[in-house]
């Protein structure tokens, strides 16, 4: 008999080239932040602008081939809102690239918070169509006429107005709040609480699918990174904490989600590692599915 793979994280891991070839590259990208291997100067913009560009990527080309082969709508629609959110996200990044240091400003910061707030909106539709569809499952039936849409346009509504409050109000009537990026952080760490919250509930419809309980694992890690990591921020903002400069151990910690969003997309990719070859004749021999 074929021995089975083990189950879990290492499985995905030792029998997946791909995941293994994404956790060395976040380990590289992140290695400047643990080792002097780097000028100071140089690790510091890595760390504050580039670090989680590849990163981000990875996690791109992992939802796409996720969704490439899922048959259900609710699931290729959550692997399209990953890749959205995330290509969003690099935007900011390439705002970065694009304009010089001296330039940033209100108009700047307007514009990698709309950036940003979208990739927030992105994953959480993506999240409530897979949740519905997983809560539906679970109950045997369908979702009732118009409950996503109309869960969608909910999370539309309450981003818009969040985003209005919280952003683009204090960045015109207010420039010197909006530029203590108080109020930014205040939005960052309300839509992380409410992605928590929606992973919470995935992970728990997803309990009785062993491919998508560990993908919606992977998915509430993130979140919770995500929200620990804007915490952080926000209280360096009000100065509450010391500041933490990028480039340093501590640093790290913004690069988390990209890597455990990347595990999640590759939980439910990777099929064909359920059972791993004894040997390379047996990888050969073995008929295609």
């Amino acid at each position: 008999m074929t021995p089975s793979a083990p189950h879990g994280p290492v499985r995905d891991v030792r029998y997946d080239p791909f995941t293994l070839a994404g956790v060395v590259v976040w380990v590289a990208c992140n290695l400047p932040s643990w080792v002097p291997i780097l000028p100071p100067e140089a690790t510091f913009t890595w760390g504050d602008q580039y670090g989680d560009v590849p990163s981000l990527l990875l996690v791109v080309a992992a939802a796409w081939m996720a969704g490439r082969h899922e048959s259900n709508p609710a699931r290729r629609t959550f692997w399209l809102s990953v890749r959205l959110a995330m290509i969003s996200w690099t935007g900011v990044r390439v705002l970065f690239f694009l304009v010089p240091w001296e330039e940033w400003g209100v108009g700047f910061d307007l514009g990698s918070d709309v950036l940003y707030i979208s990739a927030y909106v992105l994953l959480g539709i993506g999240l409530e169509v897979l949740r519905t569809d997983m809560e539906s499952d679970g109950e045997g039936g369908e979702p009732g006429p118009g409950r996503s849409a109309s869960e969608r346009s909910a999370i539309l509504v309450f981003s818009f107005f969040t985003l209005a409050f919280l952003v683009l109000s204090p960045g015109f009537f207010s420039p010197e709040l909006y530029a203590s990026g108080s109020s930014s952080m205040l939005l960052y760490v309300t839509m992380d609480a409410w992605l928590m919250v929606r992973a919470a509930q995935l992970t728990i419809a997803a309990r009785r699918d062993d491919e998508w309980r560990r993908a919606s694992t992977w998915l509430l890690i993130t979140c919770a990174t995500l929200l620990i990591g804007d915490a952080v921020e926000g209280l360096i903002y009000i100065e509450v904490i010391p500041w933490l400069d990028a480039g340093t151990p501590w640093d790290t910690i913004w690069n988390v989600p990209p890597l455990t969003l990347f595990l999640a997309a590759r939980a439910v990719r990777a099929r064909e590692s359920r059972v791993a070859p004894t040997s390379s004749f047996e990888a050969a021999v073995r008929p295609a599915r």
